[in-house]
């Protein structure tokens, strides 16, 4: 092969790769920038039950059934009596107790529409306290027990046989646990309310759902309790079947298929076999926010 063939071509070969090359290097550095993305999807039972738990006023760094109750009652639509009417009332002064600033101006402006919100927030929020199932049994005294009490000397001797049994006082069972029921079941449709109205495409920091649901909140008002009490009374004539599962924890069905249960915490809501208010869903759907964490 002719040796000045095989070089010009050797060049117009290198030439052709170094246009290629060049070509190809502005493409590489237009690539297209990645944006981050700061927001998360979560589901709506969780921000909602968190941003209502949150307007929940706290005294002394904890919630107190006490000054609540009393605020519900000041806040009644039915009390005339102002807030500080009802606290001087039952003697309660609140100078040395710690609040944050938002309970404090709460409290000093007394405005009624502001305490009702508070008391539905609080009132939706125990269905999370941990119940002391203790308060729903008797203790009995065994008959080995009576009669040694009459024999101080077989009391001594047979101490070990002596014992104390707990059985559930069905009354206040149901009363308390049916109650819990209730309450469940009107949060239940607070919380559809709530996520019917939100913004789902708006991807919302904390705050701002904290706001946005406290307004809803508000709107939604007395229905609130309107709904316990009709819950309350359509229970009120229901059969149930439940059990003391353990110190904080138990089980209630009513006749209707409503199925309301607590552990510690945490508690569920079903209908029917569907979720109410449980595995985060919202009266048997799924409901998802999207939270924006770039500030957090």
């Amino acid at each position: 092969m002719n040796k000045k063939y095989l070089s010009g071509s050797v060049a117009v070969l290198a030439s052709i790769m170094a246009v290629q090359t060049a070509s190809a290097a502005p493409r590489a550095a237009a690539a297209k920038k990645v944006t981050p993305v700061y927001s998360v999807t979560l589901p709506a039972l969780s921000v909602i039950s968190e941003a209502i738990d949150d307007m929940v006023p706290l005294f002394n760094n904890q919630k107190s059934p006490l000054l609540m109750q009393l605020i519900c009652h000041a806040s009644s639509p039915n009390v005339k009596a102002s807030l500080q009417d009802v606290l001087a009332a039952q003697k309660i002064d609140l100078t040395n107790v710690r609040a944050s600033q938002e309970t404090a101006n709460m409290i000093r402006k007394a405005d009624k529409k502001e305490l009702r919100t508070a008391c539905i927030a609080w009132a939706s929020s125990t269905i999370y306290d941990a119940v002391d199932t203790s308060v729903w049994m008797d203790t009995k005294t065994t008959e080995n027990e009576q009669n040694s009490k009459k024999d101080q000397k077989a009391a001594t001797d047979n101490k070990n046989d002596a014992a104390k049994t707990t059985t559930v006082n069905a009354a206040r069972f149901i009363d308390g646990a049916s109650e819990k029921m209730a309450i469940a079941l009107a949060n239940a449709e607070l919380y559809g309310f709530i996520v019917t109205n939100l913004k789902s495409d708006a991807a919302l920091n904390r705050d701002q759902y904290r706001k946005e649901i406290q307004k809803m909140v508000t709107q939604y008002g007395e229905r609130f309790f309107n709904r316990i009490n009709d819950h309350q009374q359509r229970n009120s004539q229901a059969q149930y079947v439940g059990r003391i599962v353990g110190p904080n924890s138990f089980i209630i069905t009513d006749q209707h298929g409503v199925t309301y249960a607590q552990s510690g915490s945490v508690s569920s809501l079903t209908n029917n076999g569907i979720d109410w208010l449980n595995s985060g869903k919202i009266m048997g759907k799924d409901y998802y926010l999207k939270l924006n964490i770039a500030a957090e």
